[in-house]
Order: C-alpha cells, then sequence, then structure tokens
C-alpha cells in the first residue's frame, strides 16, 4: 500500500462555482469564503493506493479529508448553526471531487498508466464481476496499516468525507475516462455531471448537503411548504 498526503486547494472562482451549484445566496459568498480559510488548517486529505491482489490492472483507491471536518460540521449542527453546518458539507463535497482528480493525476504518474475505468463497490454489481466489495476495500487496507479511515457497522465509511473506489488502468490515453460521474451508476444524484456539464437538480427538492443535516424529515418539512406556498 503507498500513502500521500493530498494539498487540495480551492480558487475563487471554484468557491463561486460551488455557490451557483448549490443553491446558495450570493450574499453568503463572504461566509463560505471565511469557512473555508477556517476548514484549510483542518484539513488531512490522503491517499491510499495499492494494486489489485492478482490483478496487474486494477488499482484499488482511498481518499479521505480526515475526521476534523466531521467534528467540526458536528459543533455547527450542535449549536443550530444550519447554514454553517451546511455550507462545511458543500465545501467538503467540492474538496473530496476535487481531490478524485488530484489521486488520479497522483496514480497515473507513479504507475505510468491512464486509468480508462472506475468501479465504486457501493454500487451494484454482478455477483461475478470479481471485484472488491466496500469491507473487504477498507479490511485490506487496515490490515496494511491504514488507520485514518474505518468501515463501522452502520455500513458507513469514518470519517464521512471518504471515498474508495477501483480503478481499471491502461495504456492508450484515448481510452482514459471523461470523468467519476460518467462511470456511477447513481443516476439520480443531484451532484450527477456529465461531459462537464452542470448538475442536473431539482429545485424542489432539498439538496444533498440539508439532506445529510436534516434527514428525511427535511423533506416532508419541505414538502409541507409547497402546499402552503400554493
Amino acid at each position: 500500500m503507498k500513502q500521500t498526503s493530498l494539498k487540495i486547494d480551492l480558487s475563487t472562482e471554484e468557491l463561486q462555482e460551488m455557490v451557483d451549484r448549490y443553491h446558495i445566496n450570493d450574499a453568503d459568498l463572504f461566509l463560505v469564503e471565511i469557512l473555508y480559510q477556517a476548514m484549510r488548517p483542518l484539513l488531512q486529505a490522503s491517499l491510499y493506493y495499492e494494486m489489485r491482489e492478482g490483478n496487474d490492472k486494477d488499482v484499488i483507491i482511498v481518499v479521505t479529508l480526515g475526521k476534523y471536518l466531521d467534528l467540526l460540521q458536528n459543533l455547527y449542527s450542535e449549536a443550530g448553526a444550519i447554514l454553517e453546518s451546511y455550507l462545511v458539507e458543500c465545501l467538503g463535497m467540492l474538496l473530496l471531487e476535487k481531490g478524485y482528480r488530484l489521486a488520479e493525476e497522483i496514480i497515473e504518474q507513479d504507475i505510468g498508466y491512464s486509468i480508462a475505468d472506475f468501479y465504486f463497490p457501493d454500487s451494484e454489481e454482478p455477483k461475478d464481476s470479481g471485484m472488491p466489495g466496500l469491507k473487504e476495500i477498507i479490511d485490506s487496507f487496515g490490515r496494511s496499516g491504514m488507520t485514518s479511515v474505518i468501515y463501522n457497522e452502520a455500513g458507513m465509511l469514518i470519517p464521512k468525507k471518504s471515498v474508495t473506489f477501483c480503478a481499471t488502468l491502461c495504456e492508450e490515453k484515448e481510452k482514459k475516462t471523461k470523468s467519476i460521474c460518467d462511470q456511477c451508476e447513481n443516476l439520480n444524484c443531484e451532484n450527477r455531471k456529465m461531459n462537464n456539464e452542470p448538475p442536473r437538480r431539482d429545485s424542489k427538492k432539498l439538496n444533498y448537503g440539508y439532506q445529510k443535516i436534516f434527514g428525511d424529515k427535511a423533506n416532508k418539512t419541505n414538502k409541507i411548504k409547497e402546499k402552503k406556498e400554493f
């Protein structure tokens, strides 16, 4: 297993893109910038990867932003600072998304192959796919010395801003996948991008950050408010 720290930074343009993507009020851009600066020293972004045992064309990857973003978001939530908690969630998603791309570059430079396809172990796959499951991946990395990411009894990765996936390698650059979203099977994801197009969203639904904070109860409340408006 190889491990390396990831230096992930967000530009002013990327913060503005996040405001547009998540339907955040433009007046809150200043708060977004303040929270991002507060989050930066808390980031412990790391990449772990290794070749799949018995297969020299598949690499198994874990990317995490570390535990302190979870703690920060929990502090805001417990204090009732819902907007700040939501913005930390959105910033974390953007940082993790950028971490994917950075991990891809590092692995390609190290191994000398391009990444052709992605496989996400938490998506539905044929039983005979032969690809490792989520718990199997984390357990394998744990035996290799990784302690910063665990798979808990609820079937979740901790820290929450962590992801694991497998990548198939190839020599031809033209076979390189356009993006992780192209290979993900969650077609209903509100953050899904295809061919660098903006995410497709239903403006009547709560977006991902609010769903994470409020849960199903929030969606029910949102529907009640919509009925009252009519």
